[in-house]
């Protein structure tokens, strides 16, 4: 089953926006042919059509790496050298999980709600009462 079309939609939006590129072949899915849940071609993609078009183009400013993520904390903590000390000690993983975790704070302010809103609904856990449908009712909620 894809993602609603709203949600694929505003992923997609804000990858252009930003200078990347989905190619119209590709969809979201959370039932890929392999079990897993990720990007899937919905219609077959020819080797002529691949060189004019990659199928999926995603800009360095949107690699939330270890030195995006460092920048993005201390700008959020200015004059905390305390906090910046911790930082210096922290594992590249962990430093990108705290970025995340501050821009999921910031809620529609962060500039990466989309990609947060998108991470959320790929997150559900698949334990008893926590299917994939509620995490998207919760997500719509949050969000929209």
């Amino acid at each position: 089953m894809s993602l609603p079309l709203a949600h694929e939609a505003a992923l997609r939006k804000w990858i252009t926006s930003r200078g990347g590129a989905v190619h119209d072949a590709l969809a979201l899915s959370d039932d890929a042919p392999c079990g897993a849940r990720g990007v899937v071609a919905v219609r077959p993609v020819g080797v002529d059509e691949l060189m004019q078009n990659p199928l999926v183009c995603i800009p360095k400013t949107l690699h939330l790496d270890n030195r995006m993520a460092t920048a993005k904390l201390q700008a959020a903590t200015p004059g905390q050298a305390a906090t910046h000390e911790v930082m210096k000690q922290m594992e590249a993983i962990q430093m990108v999980a705290a970025a995340l975790a501050l821009e999921r704070s910031l809620g529609m302010a962060s500039e990466w709600c989309v990609a947060c809103m998108y991470a959320r609904v790929l997150s559900y856990s698949g334990s008893p009462g926590h299917t994939l449908e509620a995490r998207r009712a919760e997500y719509l909620g949050t969000y929209e």
